[in-house]
């Protein structure tokens, strides 16, 4: 009886402990923003929150004068994270005379990644792979 208990204990153990190798915690900051040369920032920032029942990312992606901040709902499974970016753009038109014109471009940014302990890697449709380390913000 006592050796049926300890094997039990034993597997108990060791599926708590494969569970916690394979588990990552996806709930926090991930960045590579930081100082353009202009002044301005340049990077991209995730802070992974949960509340709710759902998971929820908040975006800051500044780059080329661009600077997006914007919260979506994001779906985590395992070590992935997927979430949708809403983005309107407006082109200007000048026609004859210097009549402008607003034209307003409805995007929307896909974002794939995969968590680790300590960074998220991924990229916003096929733009290049980004790595963010998991840490501070670049604004603590």
């Amino acid at each position: 009886m006592n050796r049926t208990i300890a094997f039990v204990f034993l597997i108990f153990i060791f599926s708590q402990v494969a569970d916690a190798q394979l588990s990552v915690r996806p709930t926090g900051i991930f960045s590579n923003m930081q100082a353009a040369e202009d002044g301005g920032l340049v990077g991209t920032e995730i802070f992974v929150t949960y509340s709710r029942g759902d998971y929820h990312a908040l975006v800051q992606h500044s780059k080329y004068g661009l600077n997006l901040v914007v919260l979506v709902k994001a779906t985590v499974q395992e070590k992935k994270i997927n979430f949708e970016v809403p983005f309107d753009s407006t082109v200007v038109l000048r026609g004859e005379g210097g009549a402008e014109q607003h034209i307003i471009i409805h995007n929307l940014w896909q974002f794939e990644g995969e968590l680790s302990d300590d960074r998220l890697v991924g990229r916003f449709n096929d733009w290049e792979t980004m790595e963010l380390k998991r840490g501070k913000s670049y604004w603590q």
